[in-house]
């Protein structure tokens, strides 16, 4: 069964206030400081706004500015994308409408192809060419097009979008008339001033923004890997990999050995056994859109790879369990080597035991106590390698004790 850390992780704002900053740099190079006595805020709510000039993200009434750097490192929003990267002061726009729908600047190829949800929380919306924007015409004809797509392609019924009764409402809205949910903005920071006394809320205690945090797992009961939208069904509900360009898509295996599209939709689809997978992402009209997956899928062609699954440190008592998996652990054990920098502080090597009943990979499992030389406090990372029959080196990862 898939340990999966979208079902655990969940963003504590106010453990983030204890990582404030002392200095921030806006985009046009003022340096800020923050105020004494500190004075802290808290978002956790829909994004009404975006000033590119100012780098604002306007949320629960409040006007958070992304800065450039703080403590001189460089600012990201957690859970965006652009290019690859996060989103940052320098890559601000990339947030806008325009430039995620289709035909915008950033939409386009098969990852990415155009959004579907506007970044803007703005309740029910009428689609008029005289009142919308392009960006909103744009985004609304994709998400028809995806769709009809997921209709076309599986055994599901959606539900309509034009004259749905909304709860309250005694008759149908009006033709055209959907519900239209933006992104969040949660954010955790303090107040910080320039020299001339102009105050700005900057979040120091990290800044995330995400369109939703709806989950599904279950059965794979349908798969349709061809098309301009491939898509997969969990129990009832379609599933098409995120299209929009503001958000990173991942998709990981076994090990979290990273998949393309591509490569997940033709593994998925040669499965011969319903495989464990959580799909993590935001809902519009019936079709969840993807923007993280977790599964035990295999690949077939990548070298062995080796994961740690769960860590457990004990400083006091110098007791460490470690558990783990191995996709293809055919002929193979693993050593486990503590560092501390780059020494080696302890090396010991484990088994990998296979359960047919489970599946094809392998799980190793390493408990010691008082058998790193030193203890376990100043240990910063754990590497492993996979060794075949005569002790050669197959594949080797390192993790850092922090990640853990």
């Amino acid at each position: 069964m898939v340990c999966s850390r979208i079902l655990l992780a969940s963003i504590a704002l106010a453990a983030a206030l204890q990582a404030q900053g002392t200095t921030a740099t806006l985009a046009d190079g003022r340096i800020l400081t923050p105020l004494s006595p500190p004075v802290e805020f808290l978002t956790e709510g829909p994004i009404t706004a975006l000033d590119t000039a100012s780098k604002i993200i306007s949320a629960q009434g409040l006007n958070v500015t992304v800065p450039a750097t703080i403590d001189g490192l460089p600012f990201k929003l957690i859970g965006t994308n652009f290019a690859g990267a996060e989103i940052t002061a320098a890559t601000f726009n990339a947030l806008l409408d325009e430039n995620a729908a289709a035909g915008g600047r950033d939409a386009g190829g098969p990852l990415h192809p155009g959004a579907v949800r506007s970044i803007f929380s703005s309740g029910k919306i009428q689609i008029e060419a005289t009142q919308d924007s392009p960006a909103s015409l744009a985004m609304r004809a994709q998400l028809d097009a995806i769709r009809s797509t997921v209709e076309a392609s599986h055994a599901v019924v959606l539900l309509p979008t034009e004259g749905i009764a909304f709860p309250g409402q005694s008759d149908n809205p009006p033709p055209d008339t959907f519900q239209y949910s933006g992104s969040t903005l949660k954010s955790a920071g303090q107040v910080y001033q320039d020299a001339a006394g102009n105050r700005f809320l900057i979040p120091d205690g990290d800044a995330v923004v995400e369109f939703a945090e709806n989950l599904v797992m279950g059965p794979i009961t349908s798969v349709n890997a061809t098309g301009a939208f491939p898509s997969f069904v969990m129990g009832e509900m379609p599933v098409v990999l995120n299209p929009d360009p503001r958000l990173p898509t991942v998709i990981t295996g076994l090990s979290g050995v990273e998949f393309s599209p591509s490569e997940f939709y033709t593994i998925l689809g040669n499965a011969t056994t319903d495989p464990h997978m959580v799909a993590a992402g935001y809902v519009v009209d019936g079709v969840l859109f993807a923007t993280m997956i977790e599964s035990e899928l295999i690949n077939p062609v990548t070298p062995p790879t080796v994961s740690i699954d769960r860590a457990t440190f004990d400083n006091r008592s110098n007791e460490v369990r470690l558990r783990g998996t191995v996709d293809k652990p055919t002929g193979l054990r693993v050593r486990i080597e503590f560092l501390r920098g780059a020494v080696v502080a302890g090396t010991f090597i484990e088994n990998i035991v296979v359960d047919p009943a489970v599946g094809p990979f392998g799980e190793w499992l390493y408990r010691g106590r008082n058998t790193v030389p030193g203890g376990l406090a100043t240990v910063t990372a754990i590497r492993l390698t996979l060794i075949n029959e005569v002790n050669a080196t197959v594949t080797t990862r390192t993790f850092e004790r922090s990640a853990l």
